[in-house]
């Protein structure tokens, strides 16, 4: 039996015994969650890939009672593709079990295709995406690297944060000796046309060019404790109130003592909702003739657009803040903020006052507390990602090799998909499982890589 035979085999019965063991403990999270109506409805704020993948399950099972196995089975072939391909990289299937099991025995991750969440899918085609892409480093037929294209453009179809692995695209170029522009120009073609036709489609039936209405709405309220009270070009008897409503959400963060508890204060205002969009939503109500399109969204285009001005002129006015900000949210992400000790989490709470008393429950259950020895092994782990996310792409600079190469491409777009994150939003939980496989990649990747170096210089050398 072969190796890769052999791999996938071993992927299939993990996959499958995961999958099960999920289900028999009953720790899936349930069909219907918070957006589950939104996708189902194709709501304007949605891109349409995930909603349209819904509906083909509901073509064979109205209830969607089939889509978790469905969502199951699509994850376990992206991981048994991406654990191919990489053992083809490394030209060695132990990095690849390691893999596996890194991927499947994340509990918190497997429970995600369980629901009508965007976030399986999303992960299934960007696994899907890098597998191909390492597949064409060996392979010169041009069809993987099409795929790996067709993969990422449905990917950002599917969740918007995909773009960042399209931001980081222009890396691959590096990834051959010859036809690099031309290699790299056909993945990047390939996966901007599914988002260009969805676009196309969306102006020609819902009459606005894009792949959603959120993306403004999402922005303006992570940053709305910057907002100021009174701010060009817009009703100053509105700002004034939001401001005002904003005030225990501001002190929370600056009540923060240290970089962890600051961080936590950040993503509890996430938690505890931010009336920041009130002023557009309350712009566009005063006079609805000024904004009214021929689109029957034009409310929910009016009210996108005018929070994209709104965020836009608070980052002008407060430059610094905002960068602080991302700092905070980029370090939340990969430090997994919301795994914490009681003592920063009391903290943190109590910044808010009577405002965080008057939501407790919300914010106890939004922070999983843990033991000192917990807490230190939290940075010692995702600390050691982090060192191997950037010293691969340090190391593909100095020495170039197809399997560095590949590694920090991965990197940088896993850097790319937080920062993203942390400009545009909050560092969400969720988030992280997202990109887990691929830290999982770059943590067993780049010691083996560097350690099997190392064994072939001391071979040479005793040689």
């Amino acid at each position: 039996m072969s190796r890769r035979l052999t791999l996938a085999i071993f992927v299939g019965i993990l996959g499958c015994l995961t999958v099960a063991a999920v289900t028999l403990l009953k720790i899936g999270i349930p069909l219907t969650q918070s957006d589950s109506a939104s996708y189902i409805a194709w709501s304007p704020d949605r891109s349409p890939g995930y909603p349209f993948f819904v509906s083909l399950v509901a073509e064979m099972s109205p209830d969607y009672e089939l889509l978790p196995p469905v969502q199951y089975l699509l994850l376990v072939a992206a991981v048994a593709a991406i654990c191919d391909a990489f053992a083809l990289l490394l030209r060695s299937p132990w990095p690849a079990f390691t893999l596996a099991l890194a991927i499947f025995g994340n509990v918190f991750l497997m429970r995600y295709p369980g629901g009508i969440m965007a976030d399986s899918l999303f992960i299934s085609l960007v696994l899907a995406h890098v597998a191909f892409l390492l597949y064409a480093i060996d392979d010169p037929r041009r069809v993987w690297l099409g795929l790996s294209g067709l993969m990422l453009g449905f990917a950002v179809l599917v969740r918007p944060v995909g773009y960042s692995f399209l931001f980081a695209l222009p890396w691959i170029a590096i990834l051959w000796r010859k036809d690099r522009i031309r290699r790299t120009a056909l993945v990047a073609i390939v996966a901007i046309a599914p988002i260009f036709l969805a676009c196309l489609g969306n102006q020609l039936s819902r009459g606005y060019f894009g792949i959603q209405t959120l993306g403004n709405k999402v922005l303006v309220s992570s940053i709305a404790i910057m907002l100021p009270a009174r701010i060009p070009g817009f009703d100053p008897a509105i700002t004034s109130k939001t401001y005002d409503e904003l005030r225990p959400l501001r002190e929370g963060v600056q009540h923060a003592q240290n970089w962890e508890q600051r961080a936590l204060a950040r993503y509890f205002t996430a938690i505890l909702g931010t009336p920041a969009g009130q002023v557009a939503i309350e712009t566009v109500d005063a006079n609805p003739s000024v904004w009214m399109t021929h689109s029957p969204y034009w409310r929910d285009l009016a009210i996108d657009r005018l929070s994209g001005q709104l965020a836009r002129r608070i980052v002008w006015l407060k430059p610094w803040e905002f960068a602080d900000k991302v700092f905070h949210e980029f370090y939340g992400l990969w430090f997994l903020v919301t795994l914490n000790t009681e003592a920063n989490s009391t903290a943190a709470m109590d910044g808010f006052g009577q405002y965080g008393l008057q939501n407790l429950d919300l914010l106890q259950s939004a922070v999983k507390i843990v033991p000192t020895w917990a807490y230190i092994l939290k940075f010692a782990i995702l600390g050691a990602v982090a060192l191997s996310s950037l010293s691969v792409i340090f190391a593909a600079l100095v020495r170039r090799s197809p399997q560095l190469s590949a590694l920090a491409y991965i990197s940088i777009s896993v850097q790319l998909y937080f920062l993203l994150i942390a400009g545009t939003g909050a560092a969400v939980p969720r988030y992280v499982m997202t990109i887990w496989p691929l830290q999982c990649v770059l943590v067993i990747g780049v010691p083996f890589l560097f350690f099997r170096r190392q064994a072939i210089l001391a071979g040479s050398q005793v040689a």
